[in-house]
């Protein structure tokens, strides 16, 4: 049995400017980073499934200027066939 794990990161927008031919068009400015956690398996292990279940609710009901807020929750295309779960949070700014 495969434990869930969550992975996070920030999605890329744009390839490096010295990759583009100089023929290029000028680049359109790019949607803001966005960071996003993947939790895999899901539904493999009942206690993990109730576990993130309970973040993000509580995360989704909470607001507090130093907690991250939940954008969105993506869904899948076939409701009865995934097993990721991908949730996007606001893009928060480290302290010094």
């Amino acid at each position: 049995m495969a434990s869930s794990g969550v992975t996070t990161g920030i999605a890329a927008a744009e390839p490096p400017a010295s990759v583009l031919p100089a023929s290029a068009p000028p680049l359109v400015p790019r949607p803001p980073l966005t960071p996003c956690a993947r939790s895999q398996n899901v539904f493999d292990n009942v206690a993990d499934a109730i576990r993130i279940l309970r973040e993000i609710t509580l995360l989704r009901l909470l607001k507090h200027p130093d907690m991250v807020d939940i954008k969105h929750i993506m869904l899948p295309s076939d409701p009865t066939a995934y097993k990721d779960l991908y949730v996007v949070f606001e893009l928060m700014e480290a302290s010094s």
